[in-house]
């Protein structure tokens, strides 16, 4: 059986997909990309994250209450909103410039047979210029 818990160590926002990505053994970059298309494609991924965000505990907590884990979770985003400040800002820019581009038509070109491509290509550049630590 496996558990999900937010990672501490592999977190860039709140550390859900580096969660995932450790309990199902999978680098936690093709869980983001996967949510990132989500998140574009139908605005589903930024709202399962917000959930998750809330409801999966993080290590410490793996053994609480589900009322604990919310009360816990919302304690610790509230907490350290400041510290990841700079990454929910890049977050904002990225996901309103895409979808600016979007109403002006700059995506009306990427079919379903060019976005897989693109998408192979920006997971695997994310692969091979990720620091190590």
């Amino acid at each position: 059986m496996f558990r999900l818990y937010r990672s501490r160590d592999d977190a860039v926002l709140f550390g859900i997909c580096g969660g995932i990505g450790e309990t199902l053994g999978v680098d936690a970059n093709l869980v983001r990309v996967a949510f990132a298309i989500l998140a574009l494609a139908s605005g589903v991924g930024v709202a399962i994250y917000v959930l998750l965000a809330l409801l999966v505990p993080t290590e410490d907590l793996s053994g609480a209450s589900p009322r604990e884990v919310l009360q816990g979770n919302l304690a610790n985003l509230l907490e350290t909103l400041p510290a990841r400040r700079k990454s929910i800002g890049v977050v904002l820019v990225a996901v309103g410039a895409v979808l600016l581009l979007a109403r002006l038509g700059f995506f009306d070109w990427l079919t379903i047979e060019r976005a897989i491509p693109i998408v192979l290509i920006v997971a695997g550049l994310a692969l091979v210029w990720r620091r190590e630590g």
